[in-house]
């Protein structure tokens, strides 16, 4: 912080203005803040502030005699500055806010300068250099100062590629002696578009950066990236033909350089876990997916001695990360794969095939303002697998109870087993169903790392006997021994897998079915589901495996084309209503259930002759009581 604060003392003195007392210098935990009494005569104040290592974002606030807040910094980072021109002479506070981060801070005073008039639109307090130009005459950027202006007073030339900007426009130049993080926040009163050009003012396909909805909404436009030395255009523009006023802050900071970053690379050693931080890290590296990872990153070397099986694993804490790997470290167009997504949430999981030789793993966020901790853990495996629990049929796992939820993985597995919709070389994980009496059994892949489908055949591996392959199985089975074959929908999309199934007993269901007591139309009947089993499965309570309470099955017979009503209440249990064609190998006509204990629930159907089921369920598992159910059936012709 000395060394910084010794070359804004030096700028400043150059400026030609003049330090204001001594420098108040002090320490601050995180939203801490102190207020610094000032005597402010008609000159102009320039104030500067600094952060030590630790501090995050450091604002400023002047605050007037009555206490109205005349004036802000609104930069975010470790150091601030505002100018003001007063009005007239008296007392006044500075507010020194600890915003994000801790530890010490130094703050400066300085006087002089030519005052300027106040934007008269501006959206937010007094403006230190006012309006703005165009490509012919841009309007110089100086680092930390405040700028406004007012995009009437523009020309309609220019246009981002990151929103339809046919509004007037006002340009700014700013000159980069060396490599700089540069973060430029624009407010307005009208929804503002920014966007930077480098070299070349006119010519749209020098534009390095565009923005028009900066995150924290509003109508606020932000730019946040590290740019190599050179000259840049900055354009304030509007989307569509909006215009209106804006006040513009631009901040300049060192930043050590992807170059730098990727010579230093952290080696990932195999099976471990590292931990980083994004704090005061800079957004060095674009990515494919996760909105091309805007977010600052950072680098590691990963060496594979042979061709592999690579599974990275990014969680974080405080933002949605990426994770994404690249052949070449500072080159883009080298990446070989990207993820913003995985099984857990606040996790970016990428699997995929890596030749061997050295890869580079960038840890990444979805979003610019992002801040927080994230660890990153690498697996890594033959490329052609290395067998796993349930590798082939031989040691197939047991699908032993009537319903669950189990996650699965085929990172580690061969391609042992065929199914017909299946991939060449792709790996599966083989269970084994043996059911002692005819059952429905149903499965259904309801989360997935890569991506996979699944196979039942009562023969393992043999395609000719396959009962269906996809994502999901509802099959009714008689008693036997299947197999269900969850395989990788190609040879690299390997991963882990959530598997959801159901198996129901329609023994069971069958005895149900022939003891359910016939209902009478246009009569009202009372039930209970205490002690009743869950025999039966409702297609409109949610995932395969889910846990319902237990059931009572009803008979409806009809003798000639009828308009049918059903009516359920429970004030115990949120009902689910089910009225089907058959019982235990049924067609479902109507399937609902109530939102909360004590709501009806109805369906009506226009029905043939024949025999109708009525099944009565809880929603939630556990649930149980009373319940009323009325039917009512007039003639359909």
């Amino acid at each position: 912080m000395s060394a910084r604060f010794y070359s804004v003392h030096t700028a400043m003195q150059a400026s030609g203005l003049t330090q204001m007392g001594a420098v108040s210098r002090g320490r601050l935990e995180v939203t801490q803040s102190v207020k610094l009494p000032l005597e402010l005569t008609s000159e102009c104040v320039t104030v500067v502030a600094m952060g030590d290592q630790g501090v995050a974002d450091l604002s400023l606030a002047l605050v007037n005699a009555e206490g109205k807040e005349i004036a802000r910094d609104d930069m975010v980072g470790p150091d601030a500055s505002m100018r003001y021109c007063p009005d007239q002479p008296g007392k006044h506070e500075l507010a020194v806010v600890m915003s994000q981060g801790s530890g010490g801070y130094a703050v400066s005073l300085w006087s002089g300068g030519t005052p300027v008039r106040r934007a008269e639109a501006s959206p937010q307090g007094p403006a230190t250099v006012e309006g703005g130009g165009s490509c012919d005459a841009p309007t110089v950027i100086a680092a930390g100062q405040t700028y406004v202006g007012n995009t009437e007073n523009g020309r309609k030339m220019e246009e981002g590629t990151c929103g339809n900007t046919s509004a007037s426009e006002l340009v700014y130049r700013l000159d980069l002696p060396s490599r700089q993080r540069v973060t430029i926040d624009v407010r307005a009163e009208y929804d503002a578009v920014l966007y930077l050009r480098r070299g070349e003012c006119a010519d749209p396909d020098a534009e390095v950066a565009c923005n028009d909805d900066a995150p924290g909404g509003g109508r606020r436009s932000r730019v946040d990236e590290v740019l190599e030395a050179g000259t840049y255009f900055v354009f304030v523009d509007g989307y569509g033909e909006e215009e209106g006023a804006y006040r513009m802050t631009v901040q300049l900071r060192p930043t050590s350089g992807a170059r730098n970053a990727c010579d230093t690379a952290p080696v990932l050693a195999l099976g471990s876990a590292v931990r980083g931080s994004m704090v005061d890290r800079v957004n060095n590296a674009a990515a494919t997916c996760g909105n091309r990872g805007p977010g600052p990153d950072l680098p590691f070397r990963l060496d594979l001695a042979s061709r592999s099986r690579v599974r990275i694993s990014q969680r974080a804490r405080g933002f949605a990360p990426v994770v994404h790997v690249r052949s070449a470290c500072e080159r883009a167009d080298s990446e070989v794969g990207c993820s913003s997504e995985s099984m857990g949430g606040a996790e970016a999981t990428y699997a995929g095939v890596l030749e061997a030789g050295s890869h580079f793993v960038f840890a990444d966020a979805a979003t610019e303002a992002a801040s927080g901790d994230f660890s990153l853990f690498v697996a890594a495996v033959d490329a052609a697998g290395g067998g796993g629990p349930g590798d082939t049929c031989g040691d197939a796992l047991s699908l032993a109870s009537e319903a669950e939820t189990l996650v699965g993985d085929t990172f580690e597995a061969r391609d042992d087993v065929q199914v017909g919709c299946g991939a060449a070389g792709a790996p599966e994980v083989v269970y084994r169903v043996d059911l002692l009496r005819k059952a429905r059994f149903i499965a259904r892949l309801r989360r997935d790392e890569g991506k996979h489908h699944m196979a039942l055949q009562s023969t393992c591996g043999s395609t000719a006997t396959e009962l269906g392959c996809g994502t999901d199985v509802d099959r009714v089975l008689q008693p036997g021994t299947y197999w269900l074959v969850v395989q990788s929908a190609a040879r690299d999309s390997f991963g882990r897998f959530e598997l959801g199934y159901r198996i129901d007993d329609l023994g069971a269901v069958e005895n149900a079915c022939a003891a359910a007591p016939v209902l009478a139309p246009n009569k009202g009947f009372t039930g209970n589901t205490h002690g009743a089993r869950n025999l039966f499965f409702s297609p409109c309570m949610g995932p395969a495996d889910a846990q319902s309470g237990g059931d009572r099955f009803h008979k409806i017979t009809l003798t000639r084309r009828s308009k049918v009503g059903v009516t359920v209440t429970s004030d115990a249990f949120q009902a689910v209503l089910t009225l089907q064609r058959g019982c235990a190998e049924a067609e479902v006509l109507s399937c609902r259930f109530s939102h909360r204990p004590g709501l009806p629930v109805e369906a009506e159907h226009t029905l043939d002759p024949g025999t109708y089921f009525v099944v009565v369920d809880a929603k939630e598992a556990g649930n149980e009581g009373e319940y009323t159910l009325s039917v009512k059936v007039q003639d359909a012709n």
